[in-house]
């Protein structure tokens, strides 16, 4: 979809980074970053940290790699392993996170709140789609990747609690650490397995582990 320096753009302003200090089965950098770090607040169900004095911590980089799987979830419709297509729709939005993205200011009614799973030893190793969130008078597009999760509000009724939420437009690049994490990516894997593909869907990822079973083992898959 993407030209080579638009590809390269992407790789070397967050994909790269991120994708190196996700979770994975055993390690999840992120969290032992901010987990070495003193939080700004708590409370039972999230941490907030000051993401910018983090040490090692690249805000800019997560918030990059987040906002452009958000817009390429818009511009391009995309298919899942069983075939299935996913889009979003940004609206007037996404040509101002575009502009975003060649190195422009950060959009106007827009915030994007970073969270990362809160305890580390039973991460999803998983990964799901930019999807739209249930909010009415804005919108919110909820997308998860391996223990992080990146949720992007549009709008000028974004409540300001949201917008105080921010990952780039506060001083402090605040990231948080929450329990909901776990409850939204548990949700949107539930809803994924029930839909009208649900069998397709199955049989499809049993296959893939069976692979991954194979490989480590080094007998052939069946």
């Amino acid at each position: 979809m993407l030209c080579d320096d638009c590809e390269q753009r992407f790789n070397i302003n967050g994909e790269r980074w991120v994708i190196r200090n996700m979770a994975r089965i055993g390690s999840f950098p992120i969290w032992e970053k901010l987990h070495e770090s003193k939080p700004l607040a708590a409370n039972e169900d999230r941490v907030c940290y000051a993401g910018a004095s983090v040490r090692g911590l690249r805000m800019d980089q997560l918030v990059y790699f987040g906002m452009s799987v958000v817009w390429r979830g818009s511009v391009h419709s995309w298919k899942d392993r069983a075939g299935n297509e996913h889009g979003i729709d940004l609206g007037i939005y996404e040509e101002p996170i575009r502009q975003f993205l060649l190195g422009g200011p950060f959009p106007e009614d827009v915030a994007l709140t970073i969270s990362i799973w809160r305890t580390k030893g039973d991460v999803i190793v998983g990964a799901y789609f930019p999807t739209p969130g249930d909010t009415t008078d804005y919108a919110t597009f909820l997308l998860y990747i391996p223990g992080i999760e990146f949720l992007l509000s549009l709008g000028k009724n974004i409540p300001e609690p949201t917008r105080l939420s921010c990952s780039i437009r506060t001083p402090q690049k605040v990231i948080y650490a929450s329990h909901s994490v776990k409850r939204n990516t548990r949700q949107a894997f539930k809803r994924y397995m029930s839909g009208p593909d649900r069998l397709k869907r199955i049989e499809k990822t049993l296959v893939e582990v069976e692979k991954v079973k194979a490989k480590k083992s080094g007998t052939p898959a069946p």
